[in-house]
């Protein structure tokens, strides 16, 4: 694979043909969603053959594998977005700083996430909802993914670095390996050493370490344009803020995610384990379409950085229809499969009665909202990119947070089981209704920094 110079690539990025180079750009991001999904969805399958209250551990456990992601990636893509623009603006020093910070934030953090984590463990479990039969196993589970946080973070940094230069294929091999091998360890651990849960959490710690090692070696073998070191780090604290307000509309995403998944646990634990095993079986099928979503849109955001950046706005704006065609192109898809099929799926998961018919209906009502979930994600991901840090925040804290949380009390209350189940779908078309203004507001944008530039000329 030919490695581009900086100015090869700013063309390609800037001049190059829009459709091909975001579906190239797309292609292995989605893959990478797909697989990290497919590996959750694996701990999932293995862990809910030992009991219901085993994959009421990994449901309870998701929430602080989301918090974990949401600092991670809150990093990871506040420092993709002011990279992308740098390149565009051709400021390759400014590049090269805003990539060494940002790992280095993920790396302390990381490290005093692990610590925290490590010496907290039950009470954190029992603060998020974890019942009294799931505990011990979610204990098993989540004392080693502590343990491969900083390995986490610093990936999700590297990651979104090299997707930043638009290298999404380099990225995607990072991300692909670990996941494959943790399938592969999964019931090796689980069933041939006869770890039990512990074995699924081993089996993550050690696929993230073996991710985190092969995208060092592709920054130590200058796969990357950016370069990492100590000497391109700056004493300026609001260049920290910078890339954590660029990053905070994902921080909101995630954050709220990992609130969503503690409200869902506590409103479920009366109902007993089966009923959240099967709410965790839907959410992680649901998160799988949506990461398909998220993933063509992480392709077009590098396309949008650098063209934003080099004051291409016409280009700007054909890449954002092309991608939100996609994103609705992959959210039917979805439907139509999860709703013909939604009890065979569940019967993949699980063989208890209870968690097998409550499956069946929560991922009905999911699959209704898919098609509109692209529309929202892409007007967010549009102003998160070009800045817009206040309206994308607000625009993230929407579907899992300030519309989800007092949706899900009021449901549960009204219609108990079929109210939990109906919280997520009706939260995405009430954030899509919600985005429509916003998406006139980021054109409106577009529009002004053209009749700038033009005045200017």
């Amino acid at each position: 694979m030919k490695k581009l110079t900086q100015e090869e690539r700013f063309k390609l990025m800037t001049e190059g043909k829009l459709k091909p180079l975001i579906v190239k750009l797309a292609i292995p991001t989605v893959i990478s969603q797909l697989i990290t999904t497919i590996y959750s969805m694996a701990d999932t399958f293995f862990v809910n053959q030992i009991s219901d209250s085993a994959g009421a551990a990994i449901t309870a456990v998701f929430s602080v594998q989301t918090l974990i992601q949401a600092i991670g990636f809150t990093i990871g893509i506040g420092t993709g977005a002011l990279l992308s623009r740098a390149l565009g603006e051709q400021e390759n020093e400014k590049a090269n700083m805003f990539a060494s910070q940002g790992l280095f934030m993920a790396l302390i953090l990381g490290l005093l996430f692990c610590i925290f984590g490590l010496t907290m463990t039950e009470s954190i479990l029992r603060l998020i909802g974890c019942s009294e039969t799931a505990l011990p196993y979610a204990k098993d589970f989540v004392s080693y993914i502590f343990i491969a946080v900083p390995f986490m973070m610093c990936s999700f940094v590297m990651n979104n670095i090299l997707r930043g230069e638009g290298k999404a294929v380099i990225s995607m091999i990072g991300l692909t390996t670990g996941g494959l091998l943790n399938m592969a360890l999964d019931p090796l651990f689980i069933y041939v050493f006869k770890m039990g849960v512990a074995g699924a959490g081993l089996a993550t710690m050690i696929s993230q370490i073996v991710s985190f090692t092969l995208l060092c070696s592709f920054f130590i073998f200058k796969q990357s344009n950016c370069k990492i070191g100590f000497n391109h780090l700056t004493r300026d604290y609001k260049t920290y803020l910078l890339v954590l307000a660029n990053g905070s509309p994902t921080l909101f995403r995630q954050g709220f995610a990992t609130t969503s998944n503690i409200c869902l646990t506590f409103l479920s634990k009366p109902f007993g384990d089966s009923i959240t095993t099967a709410l965790g079986i839907a959410s992680k099928l649901y998160s799988g379409f949506r990461s398909l979503i998220v993933g063509t849109g992480q392709g077009y955001q590098p396309v949008l950085g650098y063209n934003y950046g080099a004051k291409k706005y016409d280009r700007v704006k054909e890449a954002f229809y092309f991608t939100m065609l996609l994103q609705t192109i992959i959210g039917l898809s979805g439907t139509l499969i999860l709703l013909i099929l939604p009890r065979q799926i569940a019967s993949v998961f699980t063989s208890s009665s209870d968690a097998l018919e409550m499956g069946e209906m929560a991922i009905r009502f999911l699959a209704i909202s898919l098609p509109v979930l692209g529309f929202s994600t892409i007007v967010n991901q549009s102003l998160q990119v070009i800045g817009y840090s206040v309206s994308a925040s607000f625009l993230a804290s929407l579907r899992q947070g300030l519309i989800y949380t007092p949706f899900i009390f009021l449901f549960t209350n009204l219609w108990g089981t079929t109210g939990l189940a109906l919280t997520q779908p009706l939260s995405d078309v009430t954030t899509s209704l919600i985005s429509i203004p916003f998406l006139f507001y980021f054109f409106n944008i577009l529009k002004n920094k053209k009749e700038q530039e033009q005045l200017i000329i």
